[in-house]
């Protein structure tokens, strides 16, 4: 296994999870405060069960979180979105998270002009199953 400890390897210093300013977290200790682009990421890709709580947070208040999320990039960033949600569920191979996501994201556009059927195109690419219409209705 020595083979693997190289010290001339150096490691990716890009990540699509960015932080604005240091803070502190919940325990008063160093962390960092992510933009809402990067909070999502990490909330989407970590819901998997979203009955279970965490050790840090309630299952409700983190579904909450993340339909807080959802529902501002909706309005603000609805392209990201679209496309973060997109790979979710096709590149992430995740079914919870996208169908919350769709059906937030088709809240949240509900009265806003969609001339590009934003919404139409978030709930086609998340329903590959047959039994995802109901879950989504659910």
């Amino acid at each position: 296994m020595s083979k693997f400890n190289a010290t001339r390897i150096r490691p990716a210093v890009t990540s699509p999870v960015t932080t604005t300013a240091p803070a502190s977290n919940a325990h008063g200790r160093p962390g960092h405060v992510r933009d809402e682009r990067s909070e999502l990421f990490l909330l989407g890709v970590a819901l998997r069960d979203v009955s279970k709580d965490t050790f840090y947070e309630r299952a409700d208040a983190r579904v909450d979180r993340f339909c807080v999320l959802v529902r501002g990039l909706a309005v603000n960033d609805p392209v990201w979105l679209t496309d973060f949600r997109r790979w979710l569920r096709a590149d992430g191979n995740l079914r919870t998270a996208p169908l919350v996501a769709a059906a937030e994201f088709a809240a949240a556009r509900r009265g806003v002009p969609d001339p590009e059927q934003l919404v139409a195109t978030v709930v086609d690419a998340v329903l590959q199953r047959a039994d995802e219409p109901g879950e989504l209705v659910g």
